[in-house]
């Protein structure tokens, strides 16, 4: 029975989970990849959570746990599951930001078809119950049997937040006995990723059960069933694979003779400054990530104001350039990973610049048309001084290098506002570091004159 909770246990994780995916070949080969989970076509916010409920598939078959326990073959079957406290959430795992989900799984309608004789925990068969421990769902590809190449369809891997244990059963009634279900096992959905729905179903059959570990007294357990999971908001969701943005990473700058100029596009007259403003723009938070001893780390920022920023044309290496200048403070800090450790909740960085550059993709001499802008500390490389508490890595810490952000509309786009994207791409590009190591800044941010004008970069 235990093997059954375990299964079952299994079968609502992977349900909450939802990815559904088809009739694939046996995921031999996980790779961990960035995903998000999407709520009403919102990617879900860092640092929030949906709550999940998860039921057997209607008119599927029970769900069946098999092992061996006593030396004999055993055979456990659960009529209904439920999803205990369960949530899903984008976090980082592995070092890499994953879709996740955390709770428990309850089976009820549960019976020990083998061994002949056998209860669980003395319940009548077909009216018990078992609950999992505290389980942990984290959304991954893979690639077929014999293929260094992932497949559209991901698998969900389930498995104990802590230790290896998912369940115990206790048989009664035929010799007692406690038995654990343990490892993890993988379930694969019945749609591809990105397929948003108000339900997902996932089946968990032979080839899941071919690149799984789940264990049930110590032997190799299989796990059948099928499984539909659904919001408690009753929203649509789905989770997507998250691929290199389509815009190209400016992997060679160019400094190019720039300016500001207004609605009128008359230029800025050079050195004199404009007030600027910004914020953060969108639903996702601002995020920085890195790692340390092969752990992952990562902070989230809720907002984003400009502090004494100004715009300004100047003269850069000799060339006229549209530029800035002034501090950012980052508002709603947290840190994500790991668990435990502290940040005050507010982040200024030190005096920084900014210079408008035109790029070129990788591989690439032709420049397109879209801008980049750097973003550097006004003197040496500091870039901001960050103070961790709470944890063992309790201690100041500074993030140093420079970073670009791109702009989402081409050179002499007139507007009240400009936007530029932080991405994994850009961070590839930029010489940013925390911890020592290379970081990458996400997030999107909007700038606008204080004074409300409209007003663009022109590549002159």
């Amino acid at each position: 029975m235990r093997g059954a909770k375990s299964s079952l246990a299994v079968v609502a994780a992977l349900l909450f989970v939802a990815i559904v995916v088809s009739d694939a070949a046996a995921a031999t080969t996980l790779l961990t990849k960035k995903s998000s989970w999407f709520v009403n076509s919102t990617r879900l916010a860092t640092s929030s959570s949906q709550s999940v409920n998860c039921a057997k598939k209607s008119g599927a078959g029970n769900f069946v746990l098999k092992g061996t326990v006593f030396g004999s073959e055993a055979e456990i079957t659960a009529t209904g599951v439920e999803c205990l406290g369960y949530s899903i959430e984008d976090t980082a795992a592995e070092g890499i930001r994953m879709a996740v989900g955390h709770g428990k799984l309850k089976f009820t309608g549960i019976s020990v078809v083998k061994p002949t004789g056998c209860q669980l925990n003395g319940e009548a068969n077909g009216s018990a119950t078992l609950t999992t421990e505290p389980l942990t769902t984290k959304v991954q590809m893979h690639a077929p049997e014999g293929s260094g190449e992932t497949t559209p369809i991901p698998v969900v891997r389930f498995e104990p937040t802590t230790g290896t244990t998912f369940a115990n059963l206790k048989l009664t009634t035929c010799g007692t006995g406690t038995f654990p279900v343990e490892d993890w096992t993988l379930a694969e959905g019945t749609s591809a990723t990105g397929t948003s729905s108000k339900a997902q179903t996932l089946v968990f059959g032979e080839t899941t059960n071919a690149a799984s570990a789940l264990t049930f007294a110590g032997k190799p357990a299989t796990f059948t069933g099928e499984a539909t999971t659904e919001l408690t908001s009753g929203g649509t969701f789905k989770t997507e694979e998250e691929k290199e943005e389509e815009l190209k990473p400016a992997t060679t700058l160019f400094t190019k003779k720039s300016s500001w100029n207004n609605s009128s596009s008359i230029r800025f007259p050079t050195g004199e400054k404009r007030a600027v403003k910004c914020a953060k723009l969108g639903t996702a938070n601002f995020a920085l990530t890195t790692t340390f001893l092969e752990a992952p780390i990562e902070l989230s920022a809720t907002g984003l104001e400009c502090v004494e920023a100004t715009i300004e044309n100047i003269e850069v290496e000799t060339v006229h350039m549209a530029a800035g200048q002034g501090k950012l403070k980052f508002t709603g800090v947290n840190v994500v990973e790991p668990p435990g450790c502290e940040v005050t909740s507010t982040l200024t960085t030190e005096s920084l610049s900014t210079k408008v550059q035109m790029h070129a993709p990788g591989g690439s001499s032709e420049q397109t048309p879209i801008p980049v802008v750097r973003f550097e500390p006004k003197t040496g490389t500091k870039f901001a001084v960050i103070k961790i508490t709470g944890c063992p890595l309790e201690g100041n810490y500074t993030l140093s290098g420079w970073v670009l952000g791109e702009a989402t509309t081409a050179t002499g786009t007139l507007s009240k506002t400009q936007t530029l994207r932080f991405t994994a791409n850009t961070s590839k590009s930029s010489e940013l570091s925390f911890f020592g190591k290379p970081a990458t800044l996400t997030g999107e941010s909007v700038t606008e004159l204080a004074s409300g004008e409209e007003f663009k970069v022109e590549e002159n």
